[in-house]
């Protein structure tokens, strides 16, 4: 749990060095690896914090859906490397 509102933290910071979701995706995928949270979670959250909603903590229900969506992104990516690899 601590690495998603670390992360968001990040995101937050990135947000207002003015970069796109997608480069804070590439940034935080190379700090945090496997552990980063999904592109679309990483998109909700750039446009909440550009928005203004400059919430300080998450709640448990922000943290599920990110693992949820997280998971999901997860094993289709997984699972769409192992068809890709197939010859």
């Amino acid at each position: 749990m601590q690495c998603l509102v670390d992360q968001k933290q990040n995101l937050k910071f990135l947000v207002a060095e003015g970069l796109t979701p997608a480069q804070c995706h590439l940034r935080l995928e190379a700090v945090y690896g496997v552990e980063c949270m999904s592109k679309p979670t990483v998109r909700c959250w750039h446009n909440r914090f550009s928005e203004g909603d400059g919430r300080q903590t998450c709640t448990e229900a922000d943290i599920l859906d990110s693992r949820v969506t997280q998971t999901r992104w997860q094993l289709s990516r997984k699972y769409s490397m192992k068809i890709e690899g197939c010859a």
